[in-house]
């Protein structure tokens, strides 16, 4: 199950969720007009901010790409109370 494919209403993006070295797996940029390459993350936040260099560098991401990686998210990270949307611990502080 991709989240957009290229070509799908102008997607210059093929995104989707593939197998990786965790349970939940990871998120997928394949064949990434930024690198040349597929890129990959198991957070969902950087995913989003890859999504988002995409639309600064002019490329069309259609709204349904962060929609599916949501709806991904919120199945394989139900809420526990203790994290935000984007995955960070709402109780998280920077103490060092």
């Amino acid at each position: 199950m991709s989240w957009s494919r290229f070509f799908w209403d102008g997607s210059e993006v093929y995104t989707f969720p593939s197998q990786g070295p965790t349970a939940e797996g990871h998120y997928e940029c394949c064949g990434c007009y930024l690198n040349g390459h597929s890129w990959k993350t198991l957070e969902y936040a950087e995913f989003v901010a890859h999504l988002d260099e995409h639309r600064a560098a002019g490329h069309e991401v259609p709204d349904y790409a962060y929609e599916g990686a949501a709806e991904w998210y919120a199945e394989h990270h139900p809420p526990t109370g203790e994290e935000t949307a984007d995955g960070a611990d709402a109780g998280e502080d920077d103490q060092a």
